[in-house]
């Protein structure tokens, strides 16, 4: 390798490459202390000139890389010449890539390690900066994008996170110096190019557009803003993605929710809430869900409890769409069937504005004449809740409701279930207030 450089007088390059070439093309040979050579080409790169003396070396690094024991030794190599990456380490990164099955190796291999490390470390490293950059001039090369499709949402995700962790200790509050301000800003900035052009290169422009009219890339770098810029990212692509695609990743980010340090859990908490709008997301189990948003409305963690409320409110408005399905289809339901369209919207009322209140109590009024006095007794209860809310709100949007409900109540004064009896007199001393 030495024969390549420009140190070396001109007869030498014709015999080093000649050698060197050789032992390329022999590819079967075992190669030992791979990582002396890995080094010795990287060191070297810069001095070589000759377009074929370059690929020779270039061939060299990829040699030991399709080797399967020798692969993490490879990129680990490779990895501490890549930050702050130049057009040497760039091009290395680029000729993996142009193999497809040992780019997909390679870039499958990066997503571990930088997955590894969200894992067991609290803020980001020159190991995971480079792998960063490596995985940017990866995705960058035409004849990896079947490989980068296929590892489309681990790379989204673990790009997401990556940001977290470079802005780790300005998120933290913790003071940096100038330097390593610099550093932190050139390793956000490498993870924003790198999701910009996996976006790209999966064909996601509609979320690009919405990403840069909406200054989502700036949002993301921001210390402050960046759980912003993650949810603008989300409700883009549920939006424009297709479902195959959305279904990938909401697969992906549920496991993730509870893993790792919770320092950076918040940018796949984000990343859940939002794709909670998709409609896949209807079919998950609710238990599990409600459960998870309400233990996050109870964390200590301010951020925790943002997120936890911003997800049952989209639940919430998932819910209030269907409506007229919960109500509309009463005629013909059976009484268990009522009995939990009412508990239903129960645990809506405070959530609905004046139009919908408007539309429970017409629906609600027929069943006060139910047979099963369990109905009855359901109804004319969320009817009196109703009031209740309503007192505070536009009451003339009522008035039509009220003034129809007064007689069969008053019929049903005289029920003969106590209790019954008790709920006709609350709801009447409501309708007094109206």
């Amino acid at each position: 390798m030495d024969g390549l450089t420009n140190h070396c007088n001109n007869n030498c390059q014709p015999t080093a490459e000649g050698l060197l070439s050789a032992m390329v093309n022999s590819g079967g040979t075992k190669v030992e202390k791979a990582a002396d050579l890995v080094a010795g080409v990287c060191s070297r790169l810069d001095s070589v000139q000759q377009p074929s003396s370059r690929t020779l070396m270039k061939k060299l690094v990829a040699l030991l890389a399709g080797e399967a024991e020798h692969l993490d030794t490879v990129i680990s190599c490779l990895l501490d010449y890549s930050f702050p990456t130049d057009s040497n380490a760039a091009e290395l990164w680029q000729f993996l890539s142009a193999d497809p099955a040992l780019g997909g190796q390679v870039m499958e291999n990066l997503v571990v390690r930088l997955q590894s490390h969200h894992s067991s470390e609290h803020q980001a490293s020159h190991t995971s900066a480079a792998a960063t950059c490596a995985l940017y001039e990866m995705i960058s090369v035409s004849k990896s994008r079947d490989a980068t499709t296929r590892l489309y949402p681990q790379l989204l995700m673990a790009l997401l996170v990556e940001i977290h962790f470079s802005l780790g200790q300005s998120i933290a509050g913790d003071k940096v110096s100038g330097r390593e301000s610099s550093r932190q800003s050139l390793h956000t900035s490498s993870a924003v190019e790198a999701i910009k052009m996996l976006l790209l290169c999966v064909g996601c422009r509609s979320e690009l557009t919405v990403m840069e009219k909406e200054q989502g890339w700036i949002l993301l770098q921001s210390p402050q803003d960046h759980l912003h810029g993650v949810s603008l990212l989300a409700r883009a692509m549920v939006h424009y993605a297709c479902p195959e695609t959305t279904r990938m990743l909401l697969d992906l980010v549920i496991p993730l929710l509870d893993r790792g340090d919770k320092k950076h859990r918040p940018t796949m908490m984000a990343f859940f809430v939002e794709l909670l709008r998709y409609e896949e997301a209807k079919k998950l189990p609710h238990p599990d869900t409600l459960d998870r948003l309400e233990e996050w409305t109870k964390h200590p963690s301010p951020v925790f409890r943002s997120l936890g409320l911003r997800g049952l409110s989209i639940l919430v408005e998932q819910v209030k769409a269907l409506l007229p399905a919960i109500l509309w289809g009463s005629d013909e339901m059976d009484d268990g069937s009522i009995l939990e369209a009412i508990s239903a919207v129960q645990n809506l009322l405070q959530s609905l504005d004046g139009s919908e209140l408007t539309s429970v109590a017409r629906k609600l009024i027929p069943l006060f004449d139910a047979v099963r006095p369990q109905v009855r007794s359901a109804a004319i209860m969320l009817f009196t809740e109703l009031l209740n809310t309503v007192k505070r709100r536009q009451k003339p949007l009522l008035q039509e409701e009220v003034t129809h409900s007064l007689v069969p109540l008053l019929l049903h004064l005289q029920d003969e279930d106590p209790d019954m009896g008790k709920e006709q007199r609350d709801t009447k001393g409501q309708q007094d207030t109206m």
